[in-house]
């Protein structure tokens, strides 16, 4: 799968998500393991 268009998917759910407590941690941790450099 493009990984752009898997990016536009879970974004959306990354916005929202910043705005509950640790929720900074959780996302960088998500895309750090689903989108390796």
């Amino acid at each position: 799968m493009n990984w752009l268009f898997k990016l536009q998917d879970i974004l959306p759910q990354i916005i929202a998500v910043k705005h509950r407590p640790g929720a900074h941690n959780a996302a960088a941790d998500y895309i750090s393991r689903h989108f390796p450099p």
